[in-house]
């Protein structure tokens, strides 16, 4: 619509990945809120080690940029299917005092957070490009009557979480 009303567009080959996605096979992938590891989960390969601190200084709390491509690398170079989010090290309860709706998914799949990491991948979740605006907020085009909504273009390549326009 933007484009046939003449605006001017950007970036649209710009996808961005969430990074910690709940990765069962075969079942529906859910979002696994980024507050988790804001918390203090770890990210873990398979065989238990620690792999952000190789990609960035702030580990797990890199941008989900960052992670998102440190996972994809660290999944390549394991070749395997997935790498876990580790939060066995919270005090006992935590984790499901903390994130309640999140440790009933988990043991939905029989997955004990406490007990066991959770398997987790990135996954697409929005498109980055769009119509092009100014760093005031103003269309950067002629499109009379064209309004913009939802997630558009003040960021470049990493939206920042949670931000609308």
């Amino acid at each position: 619509m933007a484009f046939r009303a003449g605006a001017v567009l950007r970036d649209l080959e710009m996808i961005q990945f969430h990074p910690t996605t709940l990765y069962v096979a075969g079942a529906a992938r859910e979002l696994i809120s980024e507050a988790v590891r804001g918390e203090g989960a770890f990210l873990v390969n398979r065989t238990g080690r620690r792999f952000m601190a190789e990609y960035d200084e702030r580990s797990e709390l890199a941008p989900r940029d960052v992670v998102s491509r440190a996972i994809a690398a660290e999944m390549k170079r394991e070749q395997s299917s997935c790498v876990y989010l580790d939060v066995r090290h919270f005090p006992a309860g935590r984790f499901a005092a903390r994130f309640p709706s999140l440790d009933r998914l988990c043991h939905d799949f029989d997955i004990d957070p406490q007990r066991e990491p959770d398997p987790v991948r990135r996954v697409p979740i929005t498109r980055q490009g769009g119509s092009w605006w100014t760093s005031r907020g103003k269309r950067a085009c002629a499109a009379a009557g064209l309004w913009g909504s939802g997630f558009q273009r003040l960021h470049g390549a990493n939206r920042l979480a949670s931000n609308r326009c």
